[in-house]
């Protein structure tokens, strides 16, 4: 089973992040998995607390919150050999919907701790890495 490390927006999904990554815990726990974890406490927080695990030598970093959260984490994790997770808990969760990924937290602990990493395209506009879309003039409006 292997090591999991979690980036957690605790206010993804309009303040639902943080209970059900609490219920992610619970089953965690139930199952003997190796994990730690770091809330964000403001935007851009994610990217920090990444490179921080990243250079404590986590290998499995996990995305906890929407499609803003997992590109902050996924601008620290490509391209350093790391795997990255995704638990889908914010409000949109765009990229993991195209994905096919479960909204049930069982579901995603046992992908998070039982599959393969497969490998994900990532764009660069300007040195800022985006995932699922990359948008400008209307859609901003």
């Amino acid at each position: 089973m292997r090591k999991l490390y979690f980036i957690v927006n605790p206010i993804a999904g309009s303040g639902m992040g943080k209970s059900r990554f609490e219920k992610v815990r619970r089953i965690l726990s139930e199952l003997g998995a190796d994990y730690g974890f770091a809330y964000t406490q403001w935007a851009g927080h994610a990217t920090e607390l990444a490179r921080a695990a990243l250079d404590a030598g986590e290998t499995n970093i996990v995305s906890v919150g929407g499609d803003g959260t997992l590109r902050e984490v996924a601008s620290a994790v490509a391209g350093t050999g790391a795997n990255l997770g995704i638990l889908p808990f914010g409000t949109g969760n765009d990229y993991a919907r195209a994905a096919l990924l479960p909204d049930d937290e069982e579901a995603l602990v046992h992908i998070l701790l039982n599959n393969a990493p497969r490998p994900a395209d990532a764009g660069d506009a300007n040195g800022e890495l985006f995932m699922n879309v990359a948008g400008f003039g209307f859609d901003v409006d």
